[in-house]
Parts: structure tokens; C-alpha cells; sequence
């Protein structure tokens, strides 16, 4: 349950000790020493553990009554290993003779030291009620309109938060284009750009340096987040200032800009060695490291998703190498080790990116070719493969005599991996018990 995280934990305790016991001198533990807290007053910033103290003591003696409260619709995510982000609403409740019953925002950032997690960023906002200066959170309920940031306020608050953000932080204006409102110098340092060579790079546009495999699904993401709430979290691909891209994490939040036109402000986090570890560890459970293919599993895992995905025909391909034992006895295990790495080479050579190429193993493969093209064509393909591995087998190892032989079926009936399978190999049998060397597809 998300509530018993040691994340959830550190922000409860904090708030317990704070607002219903009191307990100034157990706070701090809960405090990393470069803490950053934004209230709700107009200069409540404090930098620091000693100064947000400072700040919790002046509050403590001006309302010492307990508060209770209730944390609820809580959010938490591992940005990077070791910090987190939370989000949630609390409801509090002031003991006094005319209880009072209010309602606050909050964002926290929370990192592990050693075994303890301690918060090093929290900002509080109010709901819907007014606040007086040098309030953390809101100790009365008025029907006066809510005070604002004067604009030195905004601008020294956005500063002091971009510094202490683990990223970069971008705004864009939520207008054709997606013109850019702010950047700030973290962010210019992850893509290696200078303001004035990013103003240049981007001629008007926050989002033309994504890849361009992924702005579709960025902008579409972006505008379907927007019209359903008010922030959104996306990854995708970025382009640096020398033509290279990185993988990020953006996490943004819906604003109005001082003169009144709707913006986003971001931040952005270099996810890119995150994204590289997940992928090698991806592809040593589904890859085969001889040959590069797909494994069995990862075979599966392709297949089974494509099948689901595609109504169309499709065409399923087995295959394996005859007398492939003798390349292995005459002229050693390593030769073997080529000649496979040479058969799965030339499969890529003749098929498809978008088609599925997998070991399924030993000397046994499988081809997946959804939304199949004519049958000319695909035996033109088999045939070319057929007759390369035949050139190399006769120019290096004469002696085994190896030939490949294909057996598939062609349909568009949806089935499972293991039925495709079955039926594959039926036709394969058949192959290599007529002639050896040829192939046959079957309509199913």
C-alpha cells in the first residue's frame, strides 16, 4: 500500500510532530540540511534547516494549539533513484474555542541518506483561503480576496527554486507553436546550449527539439493531460545543442503568466542512463547474445503483441539449418557460432525492420512478418537467404553440407504464439522429410 512507503512515513511524521505534537526538536530529523520550504505568506521562503526552524519556532509560539490533520489524495514517484516527488492535499482542523476547518496544496521532495528520507523541498498552497504574512499554512478563514506575490516575489521565488531543482526547469505558452515563456540555466547546461543559441535553435518553438519519432505523441499526450487537469508527466527524446538526443522526463504544471496568457513551467530531468540501463537489462532477458535475435521469450513477447494489435495478414515463418551438427563437428563450435551469426544476418538483410526475427533455439528460428506483403515477394526473400547461406556453406564448409529449409504458414486468423507455432513446424516436418534445402507456406 502506498501509505506505508518510507516516503509517505517521512512526510507524515513531519506534519504529526509539527502540527499535533508540537515536537520542534524532533522536526529537524526530518530535515535535510539544505531544505527549501515555500508557504503560503508572502516572504515565507526559508533556505536551510536552521532557517526553516527559525521560521517553525516563530509559528509555534504565535499559535501553539495542536492542529489535526489528514493527509488524502497522495501522490508519490522516484524521479531518480534515491528522490522522490509527492503531491498531496491535507485537511486540517485548529483546536480552539471556534474550531476552524481548512484546506492546503502541497508538493514535497524527499531523498534518501544513508537509511534515513528526509525532506529537502516542500512548498504549501492554499485551496481557498486568505493568508497573512509569514504564514506556513492558513490559520484563518476570511472572505477577502487571496493576496498575491508581488512580481520581485515571483521572480526571486522562481530563482531560488530553479537552483535547488535537480533539473532544468522550461516554460512554454500554451499557444500554437508552444512559444517559449522561460528557461533557466540548468536546463541550458543538460542540452549545452546558450540562451542566445537556443532563442536561435528553436526559431519560436519550445518543442521543436524533439525527436521526431516522438512529438506526435508528446503533443497529443500534452493537450489530452491539459484539457482533463492541470499538469502532466512524459518522457521522450530531446535534442543537445550538437545533434545528439537524450532521454528526459518532463513534469509540468499548468500557470498563468503575469499578463494573462495560459503557460506551462517544467521541469526537466536527464533520464538518459536510467533509459540505457533498463535497455540493456531488456535485452539480456530477451535477446539472444549470439546472434542478436530476438530469444525465445522475446520472441514471444513481439509476436503475442503484434498479433493482438493487427487484423491483417500476416505470415509465420520456422526455420532451421540441415546437417548444422556437422559444421560444428568438422570444423569446430566457433565456425558453428558464424555460420549462425551469418544466417541471422542475411534475415536481416531480406526482411523487414518491423518483422520479427527470433532464435528460438539451437539452430532453430522464426520469422514474424505482420501485414504481409504478396507471396512473390516473400519468396523472393526466402530464396535469397536460401541461396547466400547456400554460397557461404559451399565457399568455407563443403564438407557438412548444410542447408537452411523454411516451413510457415500465411493466414490472418488471430492466434497464439504456441499455435502459430505448432502449426509452423507441422509444415517444417513436412519440408525436411520431402527435400531438404526448399520450403513450403501453408494457408491457414
Amino acid at each position: 500500500m502506498l501509505k506505508k512507503t518510507p516516503v509517505y512515513q517521512t512526510i507524515y511524521h513531519f506534519f504529526d510532530c509539527y502540527l499535533q505534537k508540537r515536537e520542534l526538536n524532533k522536526i529537524g530529523t526530518f530535515l535535510s540540511e539544505h531544505v527549501l520550504c515555500v508557504g503560503t505568506g508572502e516572504h515565507e521562503m526559508a533556505v536551510g534547516r536552521t532557517k526553516f526552524l527559525n521560521l517553525l519556532q516563530t509559528k509555534l509560539q504565535k499559535r501553539p494549539n495542536p492542529i489535526d490533520f489528514m493527509i488524502y489524495d497522495y501522490q508519490e514517484y522516484e524521479y531518480t533513484p534515491g528522490h522522490w516527488n509527492c503531491f498531496f492535499r491535507m485537511k486540517m482542523t485548529s483546536k480552539e474555542k471556534v474550531p476552524v476547518l481548512y484546506h492546503v496544496q502541497v508538493s514535497a521532495g524527499v531523498c534518501q541518506v544513508g537509511e534515513m528520507h528526509q525532506i529537502h523541498m516542500l512548498h504549501i498552497s492554499e485551496e481557498s483561503t486568505y493568508q497573512q504574512d509569514k504564514e506556513l499554512s492558513s490559520g484563518q478563514c476570511k472572505t477577502d480576496h487571496r493576496m498575491e506575490l508581488n512580481q520581485e516575489s515571483q521572480l526571486g521565488l522562481m530563482e531560488m527554486i530553479s537552483q535547488v531543482m535537480p533539473g532544468g526547469i522550461i516554460g512554454t505558452y500554451l499557444e500554437e507553436g508552444y512559444p517559449l515563456y522561460a528557461v533557466n540555466d540548468h536546463f541550458l547546461a543538460m542540452t549545452g546550449y546558450t540562451y542566445e543559441e537556443y532563442i536561435q535553435d528553436i526559431q519560436g518553438s519550445a518543442y521543436s527539439g524533439i525527436h521526431p519519432d516522438d512529438y506526435l505523441y508528446v503533443t497529443k499526450t500534452i493537450t489530452q493531460a491539459l484539457e482533463e487537469g492541470e499538469q502532466y508527466e512524459l518522457e521522450y527524446r530531446l535534442k543537445r545543442r550538437d545533434g545528439s538526443y537524450f532521454w528526459i522526463r518532463e513534469i509540468a504544471k499548468k500557470t498563468v503568466t503575469p499578463d494573462g496568457r495560459q503557460a506551462v513551467i517544467s521541469m526537466i530531468l536527464d533520464i538518459t542512463k536510467q533509459v540505457q540501463m533498463h535497455q540493456i537489462l531488456k535485452d539480456l532477458s530477451t535477446k539472444d547474445p549470439l546472434t542478436g535475435a530476438y530469444n525465445r521469450r522475446g520472441g514471444y513477447e513481439q509476436i503475442e503483441s503484434a498479433m493482438a494489435e493487427q487484423g491483417k495478414n500476416y505470415l509465420f515463418l520456422m526455420l532451421d539449418l540441415d546437417c548444422f551438427k556437422q559444421v560444428n563437428d568438422l570444423y569446430g563450435h566457433n565456425h558453428g557460432d558464424d555460420v549462425l551469426r551469418f544466417l541471422v544476418e542475411k534475415l536481416r538483410q531480406n526482411f523487414r525492420k518491423t518483422d520479427v526475427i527470433c532464435r528460438l533455439g539451437g539452430d532453430e528460428f522464426a520469422v514474424f512478418l505482420p501485414d504481409c506483403p504478396p507471396n512473390q515477394v516473400i519468396e523472393q526473400k526466402i530464396s535469397n537467404v536460401m541461396q547466400e547461406y547456400g554460397r557461404m556453406i559451399e565457399e568455407k564448409y563443403p564438407k557438412s553440407h548444410s542447408s537452411v529449409s523454411f516451413g510457415g504458414i500465411y493466414g490472418s486468423t488471430n492466434y497464439s504464439f504456441m499455435e502459430l507455432y505448432q502449426l509452423a513446424d507441422d509444415v517444417l516436418y513436412d519440408v525436411k522429410q520431402k527435400k531438404k534445402g526448399s520450403f513450403q507456406v501453408r494457408m491457414v
